[in-house]
């Protein structure tokens, strides 16, 4: 029970850093004085809405939304068939999402106490570009 206090304290903590950073740059961002050209966000995530979609390639399967991401997945649980593919191949900095529910899967499946090992492309291989 203590462990999972604590596991949740630190994901508490972890969401509460990520909204912080996330407050703190909506801040310098819409002070009055810029310090650096901004990228046009919007204009970013609608060129990227025009990128390719894999799943629409596929006879007699509907077409999927153009949406703002670099890329997604969308898989069906049981049969693994995928049902939306955009750009599935391009390695991507993890999400903010996809760590903290790291976070809850490694409390439901390990101890606090157990050593997890990494390979050197799973720390490595990631783009640092986010």
């Amino acid at each position: 029970m203590k462990n999972n206090r604590l596991l949740y304290k630190f994901i508490s903590i972890l969401l509460a850093v990520f909204l912080f950073a996330t407050n703190v740059n909506t801040m310098i961002n819409t002070s009055s004085t810029v310090y650096a050209a901004e990228p046009d966000l919007e204009a970013e995530r609608e060129e990227r809405k025009t990128l390719p979609i894999q799943t629409d390639h596929i006879e007699n399967w509907p077409k999927g939304p153009a949406i703002g991401a670099k890329s997604a997945i969308l898989m069906e649980m049981n049969t693994h068939t995928i049902l939306y593919a955009k750009s599935i191949d391009q390695k991507n900095f993890p999400a903010s999402t996809t760590k903290i529910f790291t976070c809850l899967l490694a409390k439901q499946n390990c101890t606090l106490d157990e050593t997890v090992t990494f390979s050197y492309d799973a720390i490595h291989d990631v783009p640092i570009e986010g």
